[in-house]
């Protein structure tokens, strides 16, 4: 949250604090929480989807972004310390779309 506050300082002079960033985080996640889950739906339905995945690391420790394309330009993203299968059976499931 402080390079948030940062970047707005340094880019736009405008002063936010940390925790002003982290409530605006949260309310941004609250308001498109729905629209995510009906995303994540539409992903698991498609009949063909290009993933993606790109690391970094967070305090010494990685993480990982995971994304998903679906035939149509749907697109999905999540952040995971996993690089593993779960992530994916989590976000598109297993197995063929449903019919």
């Amino acid at each position: 949250m402080g390079k948030i506050a940062d970047l707005f300082q340094h880019t736009y002079g405008i002063r936010v604090t940390r925790s002003a960033c982290a409530q605006a985080v949260l309310r941004g996640r609250q308001t498109t929480a729905a629209r995510h889950e009906e995303i994540q739906e539409h992903i698991r339905q498609a009949e063909h989807l290009t993933p993606d995945e790109t690391g970094w690391r967070v305090g010494g420790k990685p993480v990982w972004l995971h994304g998903w394309v679906a035939g149509d330009g749907a697109t999905c993203f999540t952040i995971d310390p996993r690089r593993g299968a779960d992530v994916l059976e989590e976000i598109i499931g297993i197995g063929c779309p449903a019919t």
